[in-house]
């Protein structure tokens, strides 16, 4: 049975080198291409050799991201902001699945404990990396009404959408000045203004990035005036961020009880413990005991879950 646990293991990391390896020359040319690079000599066989014009370049995305989970942690990692490409990502994932496997296998000496500890490794690391990715996402969203406010002091001195773009690009803190830098590479290439715009939006992925990407595409599909538009956004943000401080005022009281109350029966197991152990060992001893202990600890984790949902107001 182990012997067939790592060979699916190995079959799945071998696909996912495979699957990162065959799009891996098209994310770099992708890349150079965004840069501004010329293609090499080596290129002239490829698909980039008939996209000089950049019509080619939705295609040529779509083949790209063809995989949904490598589209998803690239995505992530990207959004991080983190020191590492894909490729070292799907390496330190598999040394910390391994590393984990073998030390719960030669602990229990069990295969199933060796496949909820890869499990959990794997899901672990998912979850910080949306973790990071999330705090980068709150953190451009803080910087967004500074930036809006920005572009309209440019546009109403009599400046351009472009100039306002590259003075927050050069000016503004990380990571907005970074966003906005890619906006303004897009636009300089010659992608269309809603586009890449539209393209930004779907990189966030926010509500506040959305509601600024879908203003700009009404202002230049519609007409109108840029100052007035972008006000208007200002002024939804900053509403929108008095209503969440707002709501998170009024629900810190639920969210610190569902701390207190699942904290509460580990604090008495805690308590009963140090003051009877026998009690707690021949409960824990008992087939039936044990089950009982099972039952609470989920019932436990579910409670917590519960609770943190009903303090959670969207």
């Amino acid at each position: 049975m182990l012997l067939i646990f790592f060979a699916v293991l190995g079959l799945l990391a071998s696909y996912l080198i495979y699957d990162y390896l065959v799009t891996a020359r098209t994310d770099a040319l992708r890349d150079r291409l965004l840069a501004g690079q010329e293609l090499g000599p080596d290129d002239s066989g490829s698909l980039w050799s008939d996209a000089a014009d950049l019509f080619h370049l939705a295609e040529v995305r779509e083949m790209l991201y063809r995989s949904y989970l490598l589209r998803q942690v690239d995505t992530r990692i990207k959004r991080a902001n983190l020191p590492f490409s894909l490729w070292t990502y799907i390496v330190m994932v598999a040394a910390l699945t391994a590393m984990a496997g073998v030390l719960v296998w030669f602990y229990f000496s069990m295969l199933w404990p060796v496949v909820v500890a890869v499990v959990m490794t794997i899901l672990a690391c998912w979850l910080v990396l949306g973790y990071l990715a999330s705090r980068r996402q709150k953190q451009h969203d803080d910087q967004l009404p500074a930036m809006i406010s920005s572009f309209i002091t440019t546009l109403r001195s009599g400046g351009t959408p472009m100039t306002a773009l590259q003075s927050v690009a050069k000016h503004g803190r990380d990571p907005i000045s970074t966003s906005m830098t890619m906006v303004a590479d897009a636009l300089q290439l010659g992608r269309p203004p809603s586009q890449a715009w539209q393209e930004w939006a779907e990189y966030w992925d926010t509500r506040a990035t959305r509601l600024l990407a879908r203003g700009v595409r009404i202002k230049w599909e519609a007409g109108g005036q840029m100052t007035s538009m972008l006000q208007h956004i200002l002024d939804t943000l900053e509403f929108r961020k008095r209503m969440e401080l707002r709501v998170s005022a009024l629900t810190a009281q639920a969210k610190l009880s569902a701390w207190v109350l699942s904290a509460l029966p580990i604090a008495l197991f805690w308590v009963g413990y140090s003051f009877r152990p026998d009690l707690i060992n021949a409960m824990i001893n008992d087939d039936f005991g044990r089950k009982l202990l099972y039952a609470a600890a989920i019932f436990n984790v579910l409670g917590f879950i519960w609770l943190r949902r009903m303090a959670k107001l969207r």
